[in-house]
């Protein structure tokens, strides 16, 4: 792979960014799924965190298109994701990422989503439980990740249409931030953000930290570059507001 070059106002705002949405949304969509194979125990629990939480998420994050019409609610896509083990194997503090591949490839087989894979919506949901092992995987974070390794030819664009291929090239795209000590900055910033869900949580989760902040790089690498000013300084004082 070719160098990676970040300024660091990229890095400031992906920093922004990643700190931004999990104290919006992530954090309370963590704290719930990480508890979703014990809610579907319970089938009365379970209709309430469909109704409540897990339907918002999917039209929130606009992936409710990729399940077939079948799941008329989500039940049945919830049940058959437990009995894939899918929950379990995600849950694991050294989760197989082959997991997410495999998953969608069962439920293209069944017939159960209206795409080819549904990788990306499995990869938002297996972030959610456990974002210090899986990071993002969608058309936009492939088609920057694709600037950044398509120089080398050491990959082709086809071995990111696997979440296995994706995650190795966005693992090495991690390493050459850490080598240009980008992360030392982003603590920096973090720290600015006492008190808030995100400080409690990417302090004791530091890799979760790492990886959100390369996958925002990435998405911020994808815009282009009036497509969103981020005004760091007006955003902790609102948080700090009393």
């Amino acid at each position: 792979m070719s160098e990676f070059k970040v300024t660091a106002k990229e890095i400031e705002d992906a920093t922004i960014e990643a700190i931004y949405w999990w104290n919006r949304t992530e954090f309370h969509y963590n704290k719930y799924f990480t508890k979703i194979d014990i809610i579907c125990k319970d089938k009365e629990l379970k209709n309430f965190f469909n109704r409540t939480i897990f339907e918002v998420f999917l039209k929130e994050y606009s992936i409710r298109r990729n399940l077939n019409s079948k799941y008329q609610t989500v039940d049945k896509f919830l049940d058959d994701l437990v009995k894939m083990g899918f929950f379990a194997e995600v849950k694991r503090s050294n989760a197989d990422i082959t997991i997410i591949d495999n998953t969608s490839a069962k439920l293209k087989s069944k017939g159960s989503v209206t795409v080819k894979e549904t990788k990306s919506l499995l990869s938002k949901i297996a972030f959610l439980v456990n974002p210090s092992v899986f990071a993002l995987y969608d058309t936009l974070a492939k088609a920057s990740l694709w600037k950044i390794v398509a120089e080398s030819k050491l990959v082709q664009r086809k071995d990111l249409e696997s979440y296995n291929g994706y995650y190795r090239c966005f693992e090495e795209l991690l390493s050459q931030v850490k080598k240009q000590k980008h992360f030392a900055k982003a603590n920096n910033i973090l720290e600015k953000f006492d008190g808030t869900e995100a400080h409690y949580y990417f302090t004791n989760n530091k890799k979760a930290f790492e990886l959100r902040v390369v996958d925002k790089l990435l998405w911020i690498k994808g815009q282009v570059a009036s497509a969103r000013e981020i005004n760091n300084e007006q955003y902790i004082k609102l948080l700090k507001l009393k």
